[in-house]
């Protein structure tokens, strides 16, 4: 940003260039994000000809879930990482995107996020069971006002030899 004038004489500084940077001032700001809200309607017609009712199918990947995979990444990653009960999820999504999800559905985000990593967290499981060097580390972290232990961490220990 340029200044467009002398603030001592008021001179113009327009048509020249040249001058030196004085600084710098980063800003940052987040797009508007909105939910993205889409209705299948599902139909059912009865055929002319046999008389059978034949529904359609919703495309692939939306009769499993209400929620889509970018929603469903999101509650998975709050109560996971974040450390957020399924009763803050809900609010949580309503203050910030403007959509009502239900605990019940954001237990099935949970589950399905949980069948996902299934078979990495299988693997980790037969690893651990493997290795002849493993150690119990009981970590905690303060939360609110107290300081008291929140689970078990397993370390695999490596020797370096």
């Amino acid at each position: 940003m340029r200044p467009e004038a002398c603030d001592g004489c008021g001179t113009s500084f327009a048509g020249l260039t040249g001058g030196e940077l004085s600084g710098k001032i980063a800003h940052i700001d987040l797009p508007a994000i909105e939910a993205l809200i889409t209705l299948f309607r599902i139909w059912r017609i009865r055929c002319p000809c046999c008389g059978k009712r034949v529904t359609g199918v919703p495309p692939a990947g939306v009769a499993e879930s209400l929620c889509g995979p970018r929603v469903r990444a999101l509650v998975a990653t709050l109560v996971a990482l974040y450390r957020m009960s399924r009763d803050e999820v809900g609010p949580a999504f309503g203050a910030l995107f403007g959509i009502n999800i239900s605990k019940g559905s954001v237990q099935a985000c949970c589950e399905r996020a949980s069948e996902a990593v299934a078979p990495a967290v299988e693997a980790i499981k037969a690893d651990i069971a493997a290795d002849h060097n493993v150690n119990m580390d009981e970590t905690s972290w303060k939360q609110a006002a107290s300081s008291s232990g929140c689970g078990w961490w397993r370390r695999r220990l490596r020797s370096t030899s």
